[in-house]
């Protein structure tokens, strides 16, 4: 039936070969990160240990808060300057780039100030911050990954982005080969960061042209930054509300315990692009229908929640009953205090799934805000339930307070905007599988 339903909404037109061309090659990235990615993880957390694979997660937590403001949410708007304004590209890449630059250099210094403010006499985690901060003065580089998204030719971002990965993926393990230290394991976190800088300028002069011709305009900066605003706070709102909990349970508890939640939710973020997948394929080929056929349109949506739920629930299903089995198999028996984490947190999959489905609806319907207004909502939420379940049940507490803040973030919130009522309504059908029991009803009455 899901088979079915999928290829009934993949009816695209000639057009559409560049389009899943590009998909196939996100789709390959996601798939070789994911099967590489877990193999490099758990050898590194079967060889740290909780411990200090607790401190490196932690610290990874801490610089992705600031990574979001590095970004200061110029993604889509480049791209859609890009898009519109092509001749202009020098001048929107080299603004961007500059904007990127300065940002990433603002964040490393306020990032070092947390650190230092969070745990002053831990010199540790004061060095391998430092050298980890470097990252976010590297990630000026993603403005070439805004170019190629614009031509719709992520094959180059891909390469870019996975040559890089695999090349510190065996430096990863070549570490543990030759038993490491925890900083070597940073070290080669910021390679990473290096080698995509410098492979995305090699292969954007290889196609494009040299950045020296980019420029930087003020008048350019000060409207990039005006339109991109409400995506900094959105952004930043999100990374704070899905990384928030390991520094939470870093402060509150300890760094074993970090290790121990970091385990879990890394099986959940496994799956995390499958919702993405699903939609960012499926939705631009019924796209059309919005203004010729808006019942046609809705419907389709409507199948899209049905087909993203069903699969995050089954796996969710299947977590709850096998979560000792798989954490024991990924990173080993010393993680199992992990396993009652992850069969609580995976059951925000379906939510988080849900949530990339309407969002998409809501870049559609030119309603982003909302997206900012759920991310809000979720951190609003999250942080107190944090401070009051942490300390009474643990990491189990950090779980269950995800899983409410995006219950309320993510659905309940739908239901008091009036913009957002035809989406709870359509959360709420496939959440409580009303569609397939209505198929069953029509089925009985065809009999």
């Amino acid at each position: 039936m899901l088979k079915k339903r999928l290829f009934s909404l993949l009816k695209l037109n000639s057009g559409a070969k560049k389009i899943i061309f590009n998909i196939s090659w996100l789709f390959f990235d996601k798939i070789l990160k994911m099967l590489f990615g877990v193999f490099v993880i758990s050898m590194i957390s079967r060889y740290l240990g909780p411990t200090q694979y607790g401190l490196l997660n932690y610290i990874t937590a801490l610089i992705s808060l600031f990574i979001a403001f590095s970004a200061l949410g110029l993604n889509g708007i480049v791209v859609r300057d890009l898009l519109i304004k092509e001749k202009e590209a020098p001048i929107i890449l080299g603004t961007a780039f500059g904007l990127k630059l300065i940002g990433g250099i603002i964040s490393f210094f306020f990032f070092l100030l947390l650190v230092y403010t969070l745990r002053p006499d831990d010199n540790v985690t004061i060095s391998l911050s430092l050298v980890l901060g470097f990252m976010l003065i590297f990630k000026s580089a993603d403005v070439i990954k805004f170019w190629y998204e614009s031509q719709t030719a992520s094959k180059y971002t891909v390469i870019v982005e996975n040559s890089a990965f695999l090349i510190v993926g065996t430096v990863k393990l070549a570490l543990i080969y030759f038993e490491a230290s925890l900083k070597m394991f940073v070290l080669a976190i910021l390679l990473e960061s290096i080698l995509v800088f410098i492979f995305f300028f090699l292969i954007y002069k290889k196609n494009k042209s040299s950045f020296f011709n980019w420029k930087f305009k003020r008048d350019k900066a000060k409207n990039l930054l005006r339109d991109s605003w409400p995506l900094i706070i959105s952004s930043s709102a999100w990374i704070i509300y899905s990384k928030i909990d390991q520094v939470m349970i870093g402060q509150m508890m300890d760094d074993t315990a970090v290790g121990y939640y970091s385990a879990a939710t890394r099986i959940s973020d496994m799956v995390s692009f499958i919702p993405a997948m699903v939609a960012f394929s499926i939705i631009p080929s019924i796209l059309k229908y919005r203004k010729k056929n808006n019942k046609l349109y809705m419907y389709k949506f409507q199948n899209i929640y049905n087909i993203v739920t069903s699969i995050l629930f089954l796996l969710a299903i299947f977590i709850t009953f096998f979560s000792e089995h798989i954490i024991n198999f990924v990173f080993g028996a010393q993680y199992s205090q992990s396993a009652n984490v992850l069969k609580i947190h995976f059951w925000t999959v379906i939510l988080i799934g849900l949530a990339v489905v309407s969002g998409r609806y809501l870049i559609n319907e030119g309603l982003q805000r909302i997206t900012m207004y759920r991310h809000l909502t979720g951190v609003l939420i999250n942080i107190p339930l944090n401070f009051i379940l942490i300390p009474k049940i643990g990491i189990d507490g950090a779980a269950v307070s995800s899983l409410i803040s995006l219950f309320c973030a993510n659905y309940l919130l739908d239901y008091f905007n009036r913009d957002t009522k035809i989406i709870f309504k359509q959360k709420t059908k496939a959440l409580f599988f009303t569609w397939g029991l209505n198929q069953l009803k029509n089925k009985k009455h065809e009999e």
